[in-house]
């Protein structure tokens, strides 16, 4: 007994749906990060906290959150010494802790977009 078997590739079209969904979880996970780290950015003035981002490269599959505050060395220095004193709340390391304790919750934005992007 023979018969005619078809096939359909579709290896582009799946490549295609989990990259964009890699990228959306990505994304959905330095959102997260950027959140938590607003809980603790300094409040000196807002200024510093309104300049928080979160963005994906969908080229490399690079997810960043940063604060993009002109007064960027007086920032970087707010964020590595630990001996400033931040009376109106806020902490040194506001965005290296709370994106190593987001973690969790970033990857699981990132496996839920993958399993959208499968369904």
């Amino acid at each position: 007994m023979s018969g005619n078997v078809r096939a359909e590739w579709m290896g582009d079209k799946i490549k295609g749906l989990v990259r964009e969904g890699a990228a959306q979880g990505l994304l959905d996970g330095a959102e997260v990060a950027k959140e938590a780290s607003l809980k603790q950015v300094p409040r000196e003035t807002e200024r510093l906290a309104n300049s928080a981002y979160a963005d994906v490269d969908e080229s490399t599959l690079i997810s960043i959150v940063g604060y993009d505050d002109p007064r960027d060395i007086k920032t970087i220095k707010q964020h590595e010494d630990l001996t400033y004193r931040h009376p109106r709340g806020g902490s040194a390391k506001f965005l290296e802790n709370p994106v190593k304790a987001s973690g969790n919750a970033a990857y699981a934005k990132l496996a839920a977009r993958l399993r959208q992007a499968l369904a």
